[in-house]
């Protein structure tokens, strides 16, 4: 996922589904020097630091 867009994504007034390896996650925070999120499998408390271009945003079909 594109820096730009994961800070649109967190911006949002509605919810965007994105995953990482394939599971659901809130994007929390993005760190523009490192291209690192802070994000939250959705359901857990965890925060995990991941690469930006580990994030996959699920288009609505």
């Amino acid at each position: 996922m594109l820096e730009n867009r994961a800070i649109e994504i967190i911006s949002s007034p509605r919810f965007i589904e994105v995953t990482y390896n394939g599971q659901p996650v809130w994007i929390e925070s993005v760190d523009k020097r490192t291209d690192l999120a802070v994000v939250m499998p959705c359901g857990s408390d965890e925060k995990i630091e991941v690469p930006l271009d580990e994030l996959v945003e699920e288009l609505e079909l």
